[in-house]
């Protein structure tokens, strides 16, 4: 009985492995958000006041989580942008009805550390101001652990 031709070769294996490895890559940068990282100034100068107000405050306590309840739909927004995400694997179901945490992608937290004089005030009053700003305005909608001096409070 003659052996049957293979359709699959070492060539074709190699190709496939590195399609199927940038693929992955690409997946991993997707949701660590590195596209989102490497083009934050453009977006961050398109943010909404309240939006930008989130993620400034997130910076200036040093927390990448905020805690909101999700039927609120306040942080949607800043989903959809990829400045936050929702936790991977929880149900719409769970979702709806309790709190959930969203965080800042670990890349966009990198760049946002990184150039934190371009994306917050300067002095320390102004800071100050900023941090009294957000927290009257966002504690009914967000809950912040601030590392320095605790819950921000909901």
């Amino acid at each position: 009985m003659a052996k049957r031709p293979t359709l699959w070769n070492r060539a074709d294996g190699e190709r496939y492995r590195a399609e199927a490895e940038r693929a992955a890559a690409g997946q991993i940068a997707r949701r660590d958000g590195v596209p989102i990282a490497e083009s934050l100034d453009e977006i961050w100068h398109r943010l909404p006041p309240a939006e930008r107000l989130v993620m400034e405050y997130l910076l200036l306590v040093g927390s990448p989580t905020a805690v909101s309840l999700h039927n609120d739909g306040f942080l949607d927004p800043l989903v959809d942008k990829g400045l936050l995400q929702k936790p991977i694997g929880v149900a719409s179901v769970f979702l709806n009805y309790h709190d959930t945490t969203y965080d800042v992608p670990p890349a966009v937290w990198t760049a946002l550390n990184a150039n934190r004089a371009r994306f917050l005030p300067a002095t320390p009053e102004e800071l100050e101001r900023l941090r009294a700003r957000a927290r009257e305005r966002l504690k009914d909608e967000i809950r912040v652990f601030e590392p320095r001096t605790g819950s921000a409070g909901r």
